[in-house]
């Protein structure tokens, strides 16, 4: 189960509710202010650890949350 691997994961890392920016399914965020040496727990295997750079989302995600759901496709011509 995904999140018993990254509940086991962060327990190695010693994280503490504050040190979280976020949890996907397959990625821990988090701020490192124990300056944990990451790369004991990297993996170039498929499945193992990775590490990448934290990019946050700034604004909407291309949702429009004041237009309602639909389904109907609107055919747009440009000339």
């Amino acid at each position: 189960n995904s999140r018993i691997i990254i509940y086991e994961m962060m327990k190695k890392l010693g994280l503490e509710g504050g040190d979280i920016i976020q949890v996907k399914t397959d990625s821990i965020t988090f701020i490192n202010k124990k300056e944990i040496n990451l790369e004991n727990f990297i993996s170039k295997d498929l499945e193992g650890w990775k590490l990448e750079d934290y990019n946050p989302i700034g604004e909407k995600c291309g949702i429009y949350y004041d237009t309602p759901a639909t389904f109907k496709y609107e055919k747009k011509v440009i000339l």
